[in-house]
C-alpha cells in the first residue's frame, strides 16, 4: 500500500510529465492499433471469394489494397455486356459505388451503395445469408431496383 501512495503522490507532483506520458501512450497503443488492422486487412486475410486467384477485377487501372494480387484491367462499365457476352471469360460480373442520401427517420444519412449485376454473388461464389441476391429478372434496363443489405448496415 506504500507503493501506491507513494506513486500517487509522484503523479500529483508533476501532473505535465504525468499528463505527457499518458497521451504518448495512448496515441502509441492507437498508432499499433490501427496499423494491424490495416496489415491485417490488407495482407493476412484472404478474399471472401471462393477463388481469388482466379479473380480478375476490371476497372481503375492500377493496383488496390482491398483485391490484392487481382488483376486489374481499366475498362467502363458500359464495357461490361460485351465482356460477359464475349465467351473469353468463364462467368463476368459487374459493380461499382457510389454514395446516396438515406432518409432514416427524422434526419437523412449519406450512405456507400454498391450496384451490383445479377450474378455478382455467384460469380464471386459469396453466399448470401439471409434473405437471397439478385434474380436474373432484375438484372435488365426499366427492372425496378432491388437492395441487398449487408450486415454491417
Amino acid at each position: 500500500m506504500d507503493e501506491v501512495r507513494l506513486a500517487l503522490r509522484r503523479v500529483l507532483k508533476r501532473p505535465g510529465a504525468t499528463l505527457a506520458s499518458i497521451v504518448t501512450l495512448g496515441a502509441a497503443i492507437g498508432a499499433a492499433a490501427a496499423t494491424w488492422s490495416l496489415l491485417s486487412a490488407v495482407l493476412l486475410r484472404p478474399l471472401p471469394v471462393s477463388e481469388p486467384d482466379r479473380l480478375a477485377v476490371f476497372g481503375e487501372a492500377g493496383q488496390d489494397p482491398r483485391y490484392p494480387g487481382a488483376l486489374r484491367i481499366g475498362q467502363d462499365y458500359h464495357f461490361y455486356p460485351y465482356l460477359r457476352d464475349s465467351g473469353i471469360f468463364q462467368d463476368v460480373a459487374a459493380g461499382g459505388s457510389w454514395s446516396l442520401l438515406v432518409d432514416i427517420g427524422a434526419r437523412a444519412q449519406t450512405t456507400s451503395v454498391y450496384f451490383a449485376s445479377a450474378n455478382f454473388f455467384d460469380v464471386l461464389g459469396v453466399r448470401v445469408p439471409i434473405g437471397r441476391g439478385f434474380a436474373r429478372d432484375e438484372d435488365r434496363r426499366g427492372a425496378p431496383l432491388v437492395a441487398v443489405l449487408s450486415d454491417r448496415y
